[in-house]
């Protein structure tokens, strides 16, 4: 009962978190190894090939994807901590784009991973 479970803490996947933060925003990050989390973190796996993994992380991220959510979430405006759903995070509109626009964007999440590593290591 439990392997259809295993490619959720297995594969490259999208982590994003239960609560929407006081910023009004969503919070999303990128996983690639091995990991299980408890239920503030919501695991997505991309399954239509038209998406990248790290592309979807980056529109997730995004402000207008916030704003898009928070408008059309009735839980997400409920209370003092608002939450996200997972049937209302699979309904998020993500553009079909070119591979090369999406390659783009996924370097650009790279560079972002790397700097919060670096700023992590500093601090340590």
């Amino acid at each position: 009962p439990y392997q259809n479970l295993i490619k959720y803490y297995t594969v490259p996947r999208i982590f994003i978190r239960r609560l929407i933060n006081r910023q009004d925003r969503l919070m999303a990050s990128y996983c690639d190894y091995e990991l299980i989390t408890k239920k503030d973190l919501n695991p997505f796996i991309i399954i239509d090939n038209r998406f990248g993994t790290k592309y979807v992380l980056t529109i997730i991220n995004s402000k207008l994807i916030s704003n898009l959510y928070l408008n059309q979430s009735t839980i997400a405006k409920k209370d003092d901590f608002r939450q996200t759903t997972l049937a209302e995070l699979r309904n998020l509109p993500i553009l079909i784009t070119s591979n090369d626009e999406q390659i783009k964007l996924a370097k650009y999440a790279d560079s972002i991973m790397l700097m919060n590593s670096e700023i992590r290591s500093k601090q340590n």
